[in-house]
C-alpha cells in the first residue's frame, strides 16, 4: 500500500484544456442567465406573484359589482309594471317628488 501512495503522490497533475474551461464558463453563464430570468424576468416568479395578487383584487371587485348588479336588477324588476311593488313605488315617488303624508313626521338630519 505504501508503494501505491508514493506513486499517486508524485504523479503529475493533468492540465485542463482551454476549450473545457471555456465550455464550463459558457455553461455557467447560460445557467445564471436563465436562472435570473426565471426569478426576476417578465414571466418570472415575482411577476407571477404580482399578477396573482392583481387577479385576486379584480376577482373580489367583480364579485362586489356582480352583487350590486343583482341588487339593482331586482329593484328594477320590482318597478316594472308587470310586477309592480307598491311599497317601492311609494318610496321612490316620495323620494323624487317630495310627497309626505299628513300623519308623518319629517326629521331633517345634517
Amino acid at each position: 500500500m505504501a508503494k501505491a501512495y508514493k506513486r499517486n503522490r508524485y504523479r503529475k497533475k493533468k492540465n485542463v484544456p482551454l476549450s473545457q474551461l471555456i465550455m464550463v464558463a459558457v455553461s455557467l453563464f447560460i445557467f445564471t442567465y436563465f436562472s435570473y430570468h426565471l426569478v426576476y424576468g417578465e414571466m418570472g416568479y415575482f411577476s407571477m406573484r404580482e399578477v396573482n395578487a392583481d387577479l385576486e383584487k379584480v376577482e373580489t371587485e367583480h364579485k362586489e359589482l356582480k352583487a350590486k348588479r343583482i341588487g339593482l336588477e331586482n329593484r328594477v324588476k320590482r318597478l316594472r309594471s308587470d310586477s309592480l311593488d307598491l311599497d317601492v313605488l311609494d318610496e321612490r315617488s316620495r323620494d323624487i317628488l317630495g310627497y309626505v303624508k299628513e300623519d308623518e313626521v319629517i326629521i331633517i338630519s345634517k
